[in-house]
């Protein structure tokens, strides 16, 4: 609750820590998803993410499809699942640099996109089961409220946390230290498409359930 505009010094700082939440949950399941690929490969790995993906996929369409007043991210969880195996085998200098590079070229693609394919910056619904296949994934992965172009680097962020020895004192304090204004950080300059003021506040307060 609260103001979505900012007008005055009061709502700016309302507006500092609006909607960080979201990428604070997907850094916690890229975290988890480091720590359930662990042990796990082939048949027995496929077989236990399968069915997360897919109940994950069909709940964020059919909530989606429900109301267009929020925005609902499992089904971009249920890709992110699907991406973690694909990455889960590199070495963390490896994922490190793939996670910079994302970090970059990832917000760059989103805002060349909507400069360069007239239109294509107004698609900012999420994916429901009634949106045409090529809308939907344009949406997934690029125009819509979470685009797997930019939300992939914090869940690769907290991939490379699980390789972390979360057991030292040491390197929890360095988190707690460094982690801390992060997701403030890539939220406040997390590139949105724009939205419908009578509708739903920015993007990335949608609905991170």
């Amino acid at each position: 609750m609260g103001p979505t505009n900012a007008d005055t010094v009061l709502e700016r700082l309302y507006l500092v820590p609006y909607g960080r939440a979201s990428v604070l949950f997907v850094v916690v399941a890229g975290l988890g998803m480091g720590l359930f690929l662990q042990g796990r490969t082939g048949t027995a790995m496929w077989r236990a993410l399968t069915w997360r993906v897919l109940l994950l996929l069909v709940l964020g369409l059919l909530l989606q499809t429900l109301t267009d007043r929020v925005n609902v991210i499992l089904a971009t969880y249920a890709l992110l699942f699907l991406v973690a195996p694909l990455v889960g085998g590199l070495r963390t200098r490896a994922l490190a640099a793939l996670t910079a590079v994302l970090l970059v070229a990832g917000p760059a693609l989103i805002v060349a996109t909507g400069l360069l394919i007239p239109g294509v910056a107004s698609m900012e619904e999420g994916v429901s089961l009634t949106s045409p296949p090529l809308a939907g994934l344009s949406s997934f992965l690029l125009t819509g409220p979470y685009p797997l172009a930019s939300w992939t680097v914090p869940f690769l962020v907290g991939m490379l946390l699980a390789r972390a020895d979360l057991r030292d004192v040491r390197v929890l304090r360095r988190l707690a230290v460094w982690g801390g204004p992060r997701p403030r950080c890539w939220g406040a300059s997390w590139p949105t498409t724009p939205t419908r003021p009578s509708a739903r506040g920015p993007t990335t307060a949608g609905c991170g359930c």
